[in-house]
């Protein structure tokens, strides 16, 4: 009976319907895709279909109902699909790739278990027209990858089988949320089963590094939205993160994924944590289900969701423009009856790319203990070295004031720096450990200097030379001491940005009434609102958005004056209260993650915390500040409205540890008093993630 029904579906499939794992040579401009349809149902959407005029059909599963252990009942559901008339005038004209999901795989919510998995795959690739020396035929499941066009217009079309290898699934045991549509599944033990298998795996990883400028990956269950407690990836935890850093590890552009299942319409969006563990840019969901079924008004819980759901018969439809000036997709999903636009999303092909942007220097070891101070008078000894290097840093990081060199003298500054060079502990610092540096207004030059200081270009050689920049390195080249610097794998990545707050800086504004003293707002300088005062100059701000997009998992950024305190009227980001609002705006809009402050000048050490609805950040902003090495502070009536536990008022240094074995890292920030007090603030990296805004997607 089977080889009958096999038979006869041969017969019904057209003339060249073979199709093996190959390149076309002409790409698709209109791709039209959908899923879930029922042979007992209308046919009209193929009809619709047709109208729209696709040069590609997907189906992304549940292409026929076919739930049977009856390998001829899989059979005779394929051959009645093939042997309806729109259907088989619409693929007359139309290439046509396939996935399955449950119930034309054979049983509904089945996976690897299912046991004749093996003959249901011969049943679809024969419904494919799949030739028998395809290698499709020799691989357990249906996973099948095309590229089509020419170089520059290159379309990748990938289907992924999410069935035949997937691991069971887990049983919400809990009460049945009224959101909860269908099968009360959830999130199983993180590590444990699979979705795609690891001989899938592999292969993925092999198609994802093949060139394409566009590729649209096809699942039959949901990437994106993850919380309907259905079937989606959200089931496997750790396979969702595994798509994103295998994205990541190969640099796919051009991503977006097609989905089905869900008897309903959606567009959802994974936004970019520019951690280096995901794509580097937004990861779109175009989700089309059902061709030919309405469900009744029922929302899913999808906090990734851009705009509705649409519960009706539907299909989507993917059109392509290389010919544009600025080359797109444009995503849309379309009734099934008179095809009219439901939802629609253009996509631009230059921002399905991460961002082709490089630190100053990357470098393979991993950190886990990061020491700085600043403001050490190397004209006094400084008993802390002994202390930092007991620690034994991996890095240390030297945020100004390294000396006091006030001076236009330039022979006296160098003079200074070897004074810093010959105490003993900084020499022993040195010879086990890298020390990178910005600096601040005494090693500049010039107390409270800025933009103005003549000699900055030589002061900047003089520091250059002490702290062994190399010849060749960026910082050479551009007027300023900033730079950036990231260590490790992606998975323990820390990107280091030390900004110069001395280059470009505009002057201070005087205050016009000195304070009384003990009144907590000790300082000479008042707020300066003029627009265009700068603080880092357009080339840094610049420099510095372009720092923020590259991937890190931990983000530590230098600056030789306070960032987030608002107390006091000396020196600081208050006093330039536009630019601050402008490095709160910028780490914003940069959707960078995992950001600390590190700061120096103060001479006293504090922790400041600014809240998310205070910053805008979307994540709790901390700074930790360190001040000095060798030097106190007399006045202790200071007020700092973010200040976090009590200051040390003494000599200090400053150290951020990263536990990188726990499941989700600790990020401690710890300052040492001379005396031994400490200041400390353990943070959990989960704690520094930026909420996945629909709106900063662009």
């Amino acid at each position: 009976m089977l080889q009958l029904l096999l038979v006869t579906l041969c017969a019904l499939l057209p003339q060249g319907a073979s199709i093996a794992e190959s390149v076309g040579h002409e790409g698709p401009r209109r791709i039209a895709f959908g899923s879930c349809y029922r042979l007992e149902g209308p046919a009209e959407v193929w009809s619709t279909i047709a109208a729209a005029e696709p040069d590609l059909l997907v189906l992304l599963g549940d292409n026929v109902y076919a739930d049977s252990d009856d390998a001829s009942e899989l059979a005779a559901a394929w051959a009645r699909l093939a042997a309806i008339a729109v259907f088989a005038g619409l693929r007359e004209r139309v290439e046509l790739l396939a996935t399955w999901d449950d119930h034309d795989y054979g049983r509904d919510d089945a996976g690897a278990e299912f046991p004749i998995k093996a003959q249901s795959q011969t049943a679809l690739l024969d419904f494919l027209g799949v030739g028998d020396d395809s290698p499709r035929r020799a691989r357990e499941g249906v996973y099948h990858a095309r590229v089509f066009g020419p170089p520059g217009e290159r379309v990748q079309v990938i289907v992924l089988d999410t069935r035949y290898h997937r691991t069971s699934l887990t049983r919400n045991e809990g009460p049945l949320e009224e959101w909860k549509w269908a099968a009360p599944y959830q999130a199983g033990p993180d590590g444990e089963g699979t979705l795609l298998g690891e001989t899938q795996w592999t292969w993925l990883e092999q198609q994802l590094r093949e060139p394409a400028e566009l590729r649209l990956i096809g699942s039959s269950i949901q990437f994106v939205a993850h919380e309907s407690g259905g079937e989606n990836w959200g089931n496997f935890p750790h396979e969702r993160r595994r798509m994103n850093r295998l994205l990541a590890a190969t640099g796919a552009k051009g991503v977006v994924f097609l989905s089905g299942d869900r008897h309903a319409a959606e567009l959802s969006v994974l936004p970019t944590q520019r951690d280096g563990l995901d794509a580097g840019y937004a990861l779109f969901d175009v989700t089309s289900s059902a061709l030919n079924q309405s469900r009744t008004w029922a929302p899913e819980r999808n906090g990734l969701r851009l705009g509705d759901q649409w519960f009706g018969p539907n299909f989507g439809l993917v059109e392509i423009d290389f010919d544009a000036e600025r080359p797109h997709v444009e995503l849309s999903v379309r009734d099934a009856g008179d095809g009219g636009v439901l939802m629609r999303r253009r996509l631009f092909l230059d921002e399905l790319s991460a961002p082709a942007i490089e630190p100053d220097v990357v470098d393979p070891r991993a950190l886990s203990r990061i020491a700085f101070g600043s403001c050490n008078d190397q004209r006094r000894p400084t008993p802390l070295w002994d202390h930092v290097v007991a620690a034994n840093p991996d890095l240390f990081l030297f945020l100004g004031d390294n000396v006091y060199g006030d001076t236009v003298d330039m022979n006296h500054l160098r003079a200074q720096y070897a004074l810093l060079a010959a105490q003993p502990g900084y020499a022993a610092l040195r010879a086990g450990t890298r020390v990178l540096a910005t600096w601040d207004d005494h090693d500049l030059g010039q107390d409270d200097g800025g933009a103005s200081y003549p000699r900055k270009r030589d002061s900047k050689e003089i520091m250059f030379a002490h702290f062994d920049v190399p010849a060749d390195s960026p910082r050479r080249a551009r007027e300023g001491v900033y730079g950036s610097w990231t260590f490790g794998p992606p998975e323990r990545s820390v990107q280091v940005i030390l900004l110069d707050l001395r280059t470009f800086k505009s002057p201070w504004v005087r205050r016009h009434e000195g304070p009384a003293r003990g009144d907590g707002h000790p300082g000479g300088y008042a707020p300066n609102l003029d627009p265009g005062a700068t603080m880092l100059g357009e080339e840094q701000w610049h420099w510095f958005e372009e720092q923020l997009r590259t991937p890190a998992r931990v983000r530590l950024i230098g600056t030789s004056l306070q960032a987030l305190s608002e107390g006091c009227h000396w020196e600081g980001w208050a006093m330039m209260p536009l630019e601050r609002q402008r490095l709160l705006h910028t780490i914003r809009e940069s959707g960078a993650g995992g950001v600390v402050l590190l700061s120096g000048d103060t001479h006293w050490a504090e922790l400041s915390r600014v809240d998310p609805w205070d910053s805008g950040v979307g994540y709790p902003l901390f700074e930790l500040t360190s001040s000095g090495m060798n030097q106190g502070w007399e006045f202790t009536q200071i007020e700092n409205p973010h200040r976090v536990g009590s200051p040390l008022w003494v000599a200090n240094w400053g150290l951020v540890e990263i536990d990188w074995e726990r499941p989700d890292p600790l990020v401690s920030l710890t300052a040492t008093a001379e005396d031994g007090r400490r200041l400390r603030e353990d943070v959990p990296l989960s704690t520094l993630a930026p909420p996945l805004r629909h709106g900063g997607v662009r």
